[in-house]
């Protein structure tokens, strides 16, 4: 599903205090960061308590609707390990009614629910199983049931297994679906339907700890090949894209070429892979069969019968006219190494531009003029405000149709 912006303020702790953040309980949340550094920026937050026995937390709360479907996520990390038993770090979504009352979740897409403390709760836990000093992304996504007014997005440190056991969270976002997502039969209940499939003929089961969500997931299997499924939608440059997912494997990957991601690939009107304007979140992929790399990997440092949480996103470039979005599993390492895929989204959002208004000021007027003029001898731009006859490129052509709007034509 395509999610909009992050609502939450301060998300990322870069103000260098808990600004927007609501601080429950008798806690220390400090502001700073781990030994490893932050997860992004500078800054991330600290949530402990002297002597442990408690649940430090921070929370936003916003006004919410039934029926609106939210996403939570975040990063996670423990310098010294976390101890076996009721000790554990997680984001968490709860609807609440007009008097405050926590609601059951009725329709969970991502994450779980305690049947006492009602509300999403995000996975993977950062709990006894997660390694220290290493950032953990955890996702949380569910519909807010009927009675909603309101919805709290937290993070918290669940921690009662004995002593002080601190937990960092940083780069968290939340927000709420925008729009349906291009992509059908996303949990692949209805088998490939709507999926092209490639390399191998993937297969629609289950792995031994279930699917990620619903009752299916798809295999992807093609020792010393690559297997795949896409499905390709048109797009325009400009365009920003993204895709999002989980990935499993049930035994060990092997060290070298075998691993499982997901990939935004753009293509022109010959069918020919494009490298993306920019790229958000993941990596280029190989300059052989450019596109966007989800990010992380499943290879061989993944845990097993742990499903993963991989994204990218990006820009579309000049020329491109679709995309696809696709899930691979690129094995080649020896033997055969197959990997689970479920809960694929992808989010497909045109850039929304006043044709003229190079400098962004709202109005096109003389002060477009420089950036136009600085766009066109830079060569290669695709910024939509400056493409005027809308070919994908900001060239010589544009000429004539930007002197035309700025003199009012």
């Amino acid at each position: 599903m395509p999610f909009g912006s992050n609502v939450l303020e301060n998300p990322g702790f870069e103000a260098g205090n808990a600004s927007g953040w609501f601080e429950t309980g008798d806690i220390s949340g400090s502001i700073g960061a781990p030994s490893a550094g932050a997860q992004s920026g500078r800054l991330s937050v600290e949530l402990t308590i002297a002597g442990g026995g408690a649940v430090p937390e921070v929370r936003q709360t916003f006004p919410a609707s039934p029926g609106e479907v939210y996403e939570m996520s975040g990063f996670m990390l423990t310098e010294g390990g976390l101890p076996a038993g009721p000790s554990f770090g997680l984001y968490k979504i709860v609807f609440q009614d007009e008097c405050g009352t926590d609601l059951f979740v009725s329709d969970i897409e991502t994450g779980g629910q305690n049947v006492d403390f009602p509300g999403v709760e995000s996975t993977p836990f950062l709990d006894a199983g997660a390694p220290a000093g290493t950032w953990v992304e955890s996702v949380a996504r569910g519909t807010a049931p009927a009675g909603t007014v309101q919805v709290v997005f937290l993070a918290l440190n669940v921690d009662f297994a004995g002593g002080e056991n601190p937990i960092w969270f940083d780069n968290i976002s939340a927000s709420v679906d925008d729009g349906a997502s291009p992509l059908a039969n996303t949990d692949f209940e209805d088998g490939l339907t709507d999926w092209a499939a490639g390399g191998g003929g993937p297969t629609i089961s289950a792995p031994g700890v279930g699917a990620n969500d619903g009752n299916f997931a798809a295999l992807l299997k093609a020792p010393n090949a690559v297997s795949f499924i896409e499905q390709v939608f048109p797009t325009a440059p400009g365009d920003e894209v993204s895709i999002s997912g989980f990935l499993l494997t049930e035994a060990a990957i092997p060290a070298g070429p075998s691993f499982g991601l997901l990939k935004i690939e753009f293509r022109d009107a010959m069918g020919g892979p494009l490298e993306a304007d920019t790229i958000t979140t993941g990596v280029a992929s190989a300059p052989d069969n450019p596109g966007i790399d989800s990010q992380p990997f499943l290879d061989a440092a993944s845990s097993v019968d742990t499903w993963v949480f991989t994204e990218a996103a990006g820009t579309a470039p000049a020329g491109a006219v679709e995309v696809a979005f696709l899930a691979l599993n690129v094995d080649f390492a020896g033997g055969s190494n197959p990997i689970w895929v479920d809960t694929v989204m992808a989010t497909t959002s045109a850039e929304d531009c006043i044709l003229g208004d190079v400098d962004g000021n709202g109005v096109v007027n003389l002060l477009d003029v420089g950036p136009f003029v600085a766009l066109l001898s830079g060569g290669g731009s695709t910024v939509c405000e400056a493409d005027i006859n809308e070919d994908g490129s900001v060239n010589l052509l544009d000429v004539g149709p930007f002197v035309e709007i700025l003199s009012g034509g």
